[in-house]
């Protein structure tokens, strides 16, 4: 799938990280397509609806005792239909992150320029 066009106010890098998150008291998982610091490109099996906020834990094994754990509020700025023909997590979402504390800033930047 094409990712919408914009212009981009940060480096980004394409992953499979996989997200949990919590929706109107409900759990989700997604996987986050692409991340940089401004927030990431997630696919679900459930639609998201644009401007909503959600709750969402991301984890990335880094090696060897290292890992990305991050818990962050973001808000849903675009979403896409889903194809009914397709498998699960054919929902696309467009996330930005609110509300970022500086370390877990820091991670996803050491984690886009060492995925580049």
């Amino acid at each position: 799938m094409d990712f919408p066009r914009e212009k981009r106010r940060f480096p980004r890098v394409k992953t499979d990280i996989i997200v949990l998150g919590e929706r109107k008291g409900q759990r989700f998982e997604g996987i986050i397509g692409d991340i940089c610091r401004g927030g990431f490109c997630m696919d679900l099996a459930e639609p998201v609806l644009k401007g909503e906020n959600l709750d969402v834990e991301i984890y990335q094994p880094l090696g060897k005792n290292a890992f990305i754990n991050i818990e962050a509020k973001v808000r849903v700025i675009w979403n896409d239909g889903s194809d009914p023909a397709e498998e699960a997590n054919n929902f696309r979402a467009g996330l930005k992150f609110l509300n970022m504390e500086r370390e877990d800033l820091k991670l996803i930047d050491a984690f886009v320029k060492n995925n580049q």
